[in-house]
């Protein structure tokens, strides 16, 4: 039931706001739809390989002893990087850029990275501030996923992260630089409170026996004052 309630919570915070917005959403084609769905099913199974190495690492090393989360993510970045090179050919494709163009293209980015004002008069306004900035919170997000996959397990973690989306959608409607600022409509006040109902359904078993204590020594400090 809580998952379920997330699962709404999401689907409403998210839902657009106004005539333009909705108009847009409904332009939207069923295929690239189902294509954006279907791609955090990677994310998701590659949280539930993370679970089951830290559980069979914990059955190894015993002792209470637990693989650290540094070693992981290093392994995960390496891997990914290794992806991102083998699938060099077919982004190129998608991209519409031959593989002899991509020295050049190459060089624009890292020109644009560095600050500087690449041929293609792309707009590089904030680098290489910006860039460092997004790849320190990147380290430090993907460091905290994997602290809380260790201890809680793939389940919690998926639906924390849920939590992200209306996050990110009241981000976008603070005065943030090179960000246009966003407008929420009462949709995404009550796909909140689903998910956050949802968030405590779930976690009931964790929060509540804590809550009754601290009730029961609230009455007993009021029944002998």
């Amino acid at each position: 039931l809580g998952v379920l309630a997330v699962l709404c919570g999401v689907a409403v915070a998210s839902w657009p706001s106004g005539s333009s917005a909705a108009a847009a959403a409904a332009h939207v084609e069923p295929l690239y739809l189902f294509v954006t769905i279907s791609s955090f099913a990677f994310p998701a199974l590659a949280t539930i390989v993370k679970e089951r190495i830290f559980k069979d690492a914990a059955n190894r090393l015993g002792g209470g002893q637990q693989l650290d989360v540094l070693v992981v993510n290093a392994y995960c970045s390496t891997a990914q990087a290794a992806f991102l090179l083998l699938l060099l050919p077919v982004t190129c494709k998608l991209k519409g850029l031959s593989l002899p163009e991509l020295p050049a293209y190459l060089k624009a980015g890292t020109d644009c990275l560095m600050g500087g004002s690449p041929l293609c008069g792309a707009d590089c306004s904030g680098a290489p501030l910006l860039p460092v900035l997004y790849i320190c919170v990147n380290v430090a997000f993907n460091v905290a996923a994997m602290y809380l996959v260790r201890s809680s397990g793939a389940v919690a973690t998926a639906l924390t992260m849920s939590c992200l989306v209306p996050i990110t959608v009241l981000a976008f409607t603070l005065p943030l630089p090179f960000l246009q600022q966003a407008h929420l409509g009462p949709g995404f006040m009550y796909g909140t409170g689903l998910l956050m109902a949802g968030l405590l359904m779930f976690n009931a078993r964790v929060w509540m026996p804590a809550a009754v204590q601290i009730g029961q020594q609230w009455r007993a400090k009021l029944a002998n004052g």
